[in-house]
């Protein structure tokens, strides 16, 4: 039996696929067919090869393609651009559900609540394809070993542990019995204690005061 925890097995990657793929191809019905309806009826030529592709296909690839890339790198980049590409992706998830539903919405004719029903059936593709693009993001980390970014409680409590130690009556002792000729500096309490930067500084003026 394939252990869940190191990563997909051909099943989950099978149905995932599936999944992803159909709901990819409706969400590109319903972007193509609004791109339609604002007026892209026509061709554009692709840049390098010789080739043109109908004008409402762009709509669709734009939007759920960068929504994938941006899922993609909201789970593996570092601080400063995860947070960028998290809300990117959100926002382009956003809108793939909102032009789907628009699409489906206008085209279903008759009361209101038929226009209700068809704009909700229209949202389910894009939302499952961005769920399916989360997922197996996610299921591929935990093949390749890849730790999750730490959320910020974790490094709240890692802050914490770091700071905390031997009390300071403790620690100057340690301190004088490593270093007993001179008072060290301040990253050497650091590396010997194994806290941080605000309790190394308050140690060694302690030090020094006590001197």
């Amino acid at each position: 039996m394939t252990d869940l925890r190191t990563g997909p097995d051909r099943i989950e990657q099978t149905v995932i696929y599936i999944v992803g793929g159909a709901a990819a191809a409706m969400s590109f019905s319903g972007l193509s067919g609004l791109a339609e309806i604002a007026g892209y009826t026509g061709h554009a030529a692709i840049p390098g090869p010789e080739l043109t592709v109908r004008q409402s296909w762009l709509l669709p690839i734009t939007v759920d393609a960068y929504a994938l890339v941006a899922t993609r790198i909201w789970h593996r980049a570092p601080k400063r651009t995860r947070s960028y590409a998290q809300w990117s992706a959100l926002a382009a998830i956003a809108l793939s559900i909102a032009g789907n539903g628009l699409y489906h919405g206008l085209n279903a004719g008759g009361p209101v609540w038929m226009v209700v029903i068809a704009v909700l059936v229209g949202a389910v593709a894009p939302l499952l394809l961005g769920l399916t693009v989360h997922l197996k993001v996610r299921r591929s980390d935990d093949k390749n070993g890849q730790a999750p970014p730490p959320d910020r409680a974790s490094k709240r409590a890692r802050s914490k542990r770091v700071q905390s130690g031997p009390d300071d009556q403790t620690a100057l002792e340690l301190i004088r019995k490593a270093h007993p000729d001179r008072t060290p500096s301040r990253r050497k309490i650091q590396k010997l204690l194994g806290c941080g930067s605000p309790r190394g500084k308050r140690l060694r003026e302690l030090l020094e005061a006590t001197a």
